[in-house]
């Protein structure tokens, strides 16, 4: 069985929430899984073969589990990625970003958390591209990228949404032993995206991109 450190990453870091929603803070645990959530994610690990999200919470985890339900019966198209492939790109693409934001501010540091990862779809020629980009500023400075021979679930409209590029990342290392995901969604930019692989699931929301 997966061991519940990999839900680590999900727990909630942000004070503000302590005493409304302490839950946040802790990997919970139900009958039949294990569960936490920052509220702008979540991840699960099952316990069984038995993934119905049917568990009775008395606190914010009734909602999660709610929503996590809803994006999983509502996620109309998806895409198949190389897993370690893309995370190994965002990571370099991160280096030569860093760097040049770092020459061209002052030699201002830039965290990941301040960044954001904005992948834009276009299924005729099965590419996703992607920019790794400043949060305040919505700025780019030379790390784009694109990733090839994507296999999507059915062709669609181009589509462009944006993730905090530390999540977008521990979203793709919480499949860690996976070559291939699945990356579920629907066509609209504030919807969440859903993996879901053996014994574990995820979600995570996406950043309010301006255009």
């Amino acid at each position: 069985m997966t061991s519940i450190n990999k839900l680590k990453p999900f727990i909630c870091t942000n004070s503000i929430f302590k005493e409304t929603r302490p839950e946040l803070f802790t990997i919970a645990e139900s009958e039949n899984y294990f569960i936490a959530s920052d509220g702008v994610r979540a991840g699960v690990i099952f316990k069984s073969e038995d993934t119905s999200l049917n568990d009775k919470f008395t606190n914010n985890f009734n909602s999660v589990q709610q929503c996590i339900k809803e994006i999983r019966n509502n996620s109309e198209y998806s895409i198949t990625i190389n897993r370690k492939e893309l995370l190994d790109n965002l990571k370099a693409s991160w280096k030569v970003f860093k760097q040049n934001y770092t020459n061209l501010n002052n030699n201002i540091t830039i965290h990941k958390d301040e960044t954001l990862v904005i992948l834009e779809m276009d299924t005729d020629n099965h590419e996703l591209s992607y920019s790794v980009v400043a949060k305040n500023k919505m700025i780019n400075m030379g790390a784009n990228a694109i990733f090839k021979n994507v296999n999507y679930s059915k062709e669609h409209e181009y589509f462009k949404i944006g993730f905090s590029l530390k999540f977008f990342e521990e979203h793709l290392e919480f499949f860690s032993g996976n070559q291939q995901i699945d990356i579920r969604y629907k066509l609209n930019k504030f919807s969440p995206i859903i993996t879901e692989i053996g014994d574990r699931l995820a979600i995570l929301l996406p950043y309010r991109l301006n255009n």
